[in-house]
Protein backbone atom coordinates (compact mmCIF):
# COMPACT_ATOMS: atom_id res chain seq x y z
CA UNK A 1 0.00 0.00 0.00
CA UNK A 2 1.35 3.56 -0.78
CA UNK A 3 1.48 5.80 2.08
CA UNK A 4 -0.94 8.60 0.71
CA UNK A 5 -3.87 5.44 0.55
CA UNK A 6 -2.69 4.39 3.75
CA UNK A 7 -2.80 8.46 4.94
CA UNK A 8 -6.20 9.07 3.34
CA UNK A 9 -7.70 5.76 5.01
CA UNK A 10 -6.40 6.76 8.41
CA UNK A 11 -7.96 10.19 7.79
CA UNK A 12 -11.44 8.73 7.04
CA UNK A 13 -11.19 6.33 9.68
CA UNK A 14 -10.39 8.95 11.96
CA UNK A 15 -13.59 11.50 10.91
CA UNK A 16 -15.66 8.52 10.88
CA UNK A 17 -14.77 7.58 14.69
CA UNK A 18 -14.95 11.28 15.62
CA UNK A 19 -18.76 11.11 13.81
CA UNK A 20 -19.52 8.03 15.70
CA UNK A 21 -18.63 9.90 19.34
CA UNK A 22 -20.50 13.08 18.22
CA UNK A 23 -23.52 10.80 17.66
CA UNK A 24 -22.85 8.77 21.32
CA UNK A 25 -22.37 12.10 22.85
CA UNK A 26 -26.05 13.90 21.69
CA UNK A 27 -27.85 10.48 22.44
CA UNK A 28 -26.62 10.77 25.75
CA UNK A 29 -27.51 14.16 25.91
CA UNK A 30 -30.46 13.39 24.77
CA UNK A 31 -31.28 10.67 26.96
CA UNK A 32 -30.54 12.46 30.07
CA UNK A 33 -32.53 15.09 29.18
CA UNK A 34 -35.57 12.67 28.69
CA UNK A 35 -34.53 10.82 31.79
CA UNK A 36 -37.26 11.67 34.49
CA UNK A 37 -36.05 12.61 37.70
CA UNK A 38 -35.63 10.29 40.60
CA UNK A 39 -37.48 12.16 43.71
CA UNK A 40 -36.90 9.93 46.74
CA UNK A 41 -38.72 10.31 49.81
CA UNK A 42 -36.65 10.04 53.04
CA UNK A 43 -39.33 9.51 56.17
CA UNK A 44 -36.95 9.72 59.18
CA UNK A 45 -34.35 11.45 59.11
CA UNK A 46 -32.40 11.73 62.47
CA UNK A 47 -29.60 14.35 64.11
CA UNK A 48 -29.08 14.23 67.69
CA UNK A 49 -27.59 16.19 70.74
CA UNK A 50 -27.07 17.02 74.21
CA UNK A 51 -27.59 20.69 73.72
CA UNK A 52 -28.69 23.43 72.17
CA UNK A 53 -28.04 23.95 69.06
CA UNK A 54 -28.43 20.46 67.27
CA UNK A 55 -26.22 20.49 64.08
CA UNK A 56 -24.84 18.04 61.53
CA UNK A 57 -23.62 19.04 58.23
CA UNK A 58 -23.51 15.47 56.80
CA UNK A 59 -26.87 14.43 57.86
CA UNK A 60 -28.51 17.79 58.03
CA UNK A 61 -28.81 18.80 54.76
CA UNK A 62 -27.90 17.69 51.02
CA UNK A 63 -24.74 16.66 49.11
CA UNK A 64 -23.41 18.54 46.20
CA UNK A 65 -25.80 18.29 43.54
CA UNK A 66 -28.82 17.55 45.22
CA UNK A 67 -31.54 19.88 46.79
CA UNK A 68 -34.39 18.79 49.50
CA UNK A 69 -37.61 19.80 50.09
CA UNK A 70 -38.44 19.23 53.80
CA UNK A 71 -41.70 17.90 54.41
CA UNK A 72 -41.89 17.82 58.43
CA UNK A 73 -39.32 18.58 61.23
CA UNK A 74 -39.83 17.16 64.88
CA UNK A 75 -38.11 18.05 67.42
CA UNK A 76 -38.28 15.92 70.56
CA UNK A 77 -36.76 16.45 74.30
CA UNK A 78 -37.99 19.67 75.37
CA UNK A 79 -38.63 19.52 78.84
CA UNK A 80 -40.33 22.57 80.50
CA UNK A 81 -43.19 24.89 79.14
CA UNK A 82 -40.47 27.60 79.33
CA UNK A 83 -38.39 25.84 76.85
CA UNK A 84 -37.68 27.60 73.40
CA UNK A 85 -36.72 26.42 70.48
CA UNK A 86 -36.39 27.50 66.53
CA UNK A 87 -35.45 26.24 63.08
CA UNK A 88 -32.66 27.94 60.77
CA UNK A 89 -31.08 27.52 57.87
CA UNK A 90 -27.35 27.80 57.32
CA UNK A 91 -24.28 26.43 56.85
CA UNK A 92 -22.94 26.29 60.65
CA UNK A 93 -24.13 27.09 64.15
CA UNK A 94 -22.87 30.17 63.95
CA UNK A 95 -25.85 30.80 61.33
CA UNK A 96 -28.23 30.80 64.01
CA UNK A 97 -29.01 34.21 63.76
CA UNK A 98 -33.04 35.69 63.24
CA UNK A 99 -32.56 36.55 59.70
CA UNK A 100 -31.84 32.25 59.14
CA UNK A 101 -34.68 31.12 60.87
CA UNK A 102 -37.24 29.45 59.33
CA UNK A 103 -39.55 29.06 61.96
CA UNK A 104 -40.21 29.20 66.04
CA UNK A 105 -41.09 25.34 67.34
CA UNK A 106 -44.60 25.96 68.74
CA UNK A 107 -44.21 24.88 72.54
CA UNK A 108 -46.58 21.38 73.07
CA UNK A 109 -49.32 21.45 75.04
CA UNK A 110 -49.23 19.69 78.46
CA UNK A 111 -44.74 20.15 78.29
CA UNK A 112 -43.67 18.72 81.82
CA UNK A 113 -40.50 18.36 83.40
CA UNK A 114 -38.88 15.43 82.32
CA UNK A 115 -40.84 14.37 79.89
CA UNK A 116 -39.62 14.95 76.88
CA UNK A 117 -41.77 16.14 74.90
CA UNK A 118 -42.05 17.02 71.04
CA UNK A 119 -42.77 19.94 68.81
CA UNK A 120 -43.35 19.70 65.25
CA UNK A 121 -43.18 21.91 61.94
CA UNK A 122 -45.05 21.76 59.08
CA UNK A 123 -43.50 23.46 55.82
CA UNK A 124 -45.20 22.16 53.43
CA UNK A 125 -44.20 20.73 49.99
CA UNK A 126 -42.19 23.37 48.80
CA UNK A 127 -41.56 25.75 51.53
CA UNK A 128 -38.36 24.28 52.84
CA UNK A 129 -36.36 24.31 50.36
CA UNK A 130 -32.12 23.09 51.05
CA UNK A 131 -29.56 23.55 48.34
CA UNK A 132 -26.01 22.11 48.56
CA UNK A 133 -24.08 23.25 51.10
CA UNK A 134 -27.21 24.40 53.89
CA UNK A 135 -28.37 22.56 56.40
CA UNK A 136 -31.24 22.15 59.32
CA UNK A 137 -30.33 23.91 62.57
CA UNK A 138 -32.40 23.54 65.83
CA UNK A 139 -31.57 26.24 68.77
CA UNK A 140 -33.28 27.59 71.61
CA UNK A 141 -33.06 27.16 75.22
CA UNK A 142 -33.38 23.99 77.21
CA UNK A 143 -32.66 22.43 80.51
CA UNK A 144 -32.75 18.99 78.42
CA UNK A 145 -29.79 17.02 78.06
CA UNK A 146 -30.51 15.04 75.11
CA UNK A 147 -32.43 16.33 71.80
CA UNK A 148 -33.86 14.50 68.50
CA UNK A 149 -34.00 16.67 65.43
CA UNK A 150 -36.23 14.38 62.88
CA UNK A 151 -37.39 15.65 59.81
CA UNK A 152 -38.85 13.82 56.04
CA UNK A 153 -37.45 15.17 52.85
CA UNK A 154 -38.12 14.62 49.36
CA UNK A 155 -34.35 14.53 47.67
CA UNK A 156 -33.54 14.72 43.78
CA UNK A 157 -30.53 16.07 41.68
CA UNK A 158 -30.63 20.26 41.62
CA UNK A 159 -30.36 19.78 37.82
CA UNK A 160 -34.11 18.49 38.29
CA UNK A 161 -35.38 21.57 40.66
CA UNK A 162 -37.52 23.31 38.23
CA UNK A 163 -39.58 19.67 37.69
CA UNK A 164 -40.31 19.90 41.03
CA UNK A 165 -41.57 23.09 41.45
CA UNK A 166 -45.38 23.54 40.72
Amino acid sequence: MSVDLEAGIGARLAASMDGLAAELRTRRERDERQRPPDFTYYPGRIVTGNAFPIFNAELGGPKTGYFWAVQFVNLAGLAAATDTAALYIGKSPLDVQLQNQFAPFPTPVGVGAGLGFASAINPGRTDLILRDGETLIASGTSASTFLVLRFSLIQAELRFFDKFLP
